[in-house]
């Protein structure tokens, strides 16, 4: 029927209380793996890993972080393996083998300052901060990431996109930005 929303919520899930312990959670992104039918989401609270089924969606596992408010995750980018790129504003980047929902670690951890958005292209991950960079990871073989690049002069970027070998950085002190 026209005028009518083609979207209905059909699920809920409340992570704020969960037999593993309760957190406090307040999620700021998510994404879709279609190969594994799960969706992975960050936030204040860690990083979690939801399966997907007809009926809804369940979790199935958690990463806080390590404690110490290290689990305030802002971005995610799902990469090939099931290794989930995040970005966190104390120690900049992670990546998190998400296989096992049930044993969630972080593999390898950039610490490149603030980390806030990402972009992912071919078998490049550029990551920007809030301290005014832009860094660019092989990840080619995700399970052993390479930091191979580094640009400086941005203000306080926030999330980039990237389109062929341009990339356009959301900066809250500059605008937009080209590279």
């Amino acid at each position: 029927e026209q005028g009518q929303d083609p979207l209905t919520l059909v699920h809920e899930i409340d992570v704020t209380e969960h037999p593993l312990g309760h957190y406090l959670s307040q999620m700021v992104d998510m994404e879709r793996d279609p190969d594994h039918d799960r969706i992975y989401a960050v936030g204040w609270g860690g990083f979690y890993v939801f399966n997907e089924f007809d009926w809804g969606i369940q979790l199935a596992g958690r990463h806080d972080g390590q404690g110490e408010g290290l689990g305030q995750f802002y971005r995610l980018e799902v990469l090939e393996d099931s290794v989930v790129a995040v970005t966190n504003r104390d120690y900049g980047l992670a990546f998190i083998p998400a296989e096992d929902p049930a044993n969630l670690y972080m593999s390898w951890v950039f610490n490149i300052g603030s980390g806030s958005g990402m972009a992912q292209i071919e078998d490049y991950l550029h990551v920007v901060t809030h301290t005014g960079a832009l860094h660019t990871f092989d990840v080619s073989n995700p399970s052993i990431p390479q930091k191979i690049g580094k640009i400086t002069g941005l203000g306080n970027a926030w999330d980039m996109v990237v389109k062929g070998n341009k990339g356009y950085v959301a900066d809250n002190t500059m605008g937009r930005s080209e590279e």
